[in-house]
């Protein structure tokens, strides 16, 4: 069980998120940053906190939760 990846990341009010299927995009005053998402990982975003899921539980998708999320 991954503790990073159970916890909410807060966006701040400047920020801009574009989520894909396979990729979360962030914009802010001080660049772009494109963020790939494993197929087993869910992102969505609820009120200013992104959330991931894991939706399979297997081994590479365990791996890559927390991974995603830091």
């Amino acid at each position: 069980m991954s503790r990073i990846g159970n916890l909410p990341v807060a966006v701040p009010k400047d920020v801009t998120i574009v989520m894909a299927s396979d990729a979360v995009t962030v914009k802010g005053p001080k660049g772009e940053l494109i963020v790939p998402v494993q197929s087993g990982i869910a992102v969505s975003q609820e009120g200013e906190n992104l959330i991931a899921k894991k939706i399979r539980n297997d081994k590479s998708t365990r791996a890559a939760h927390g991974t995603v999320v830091a």
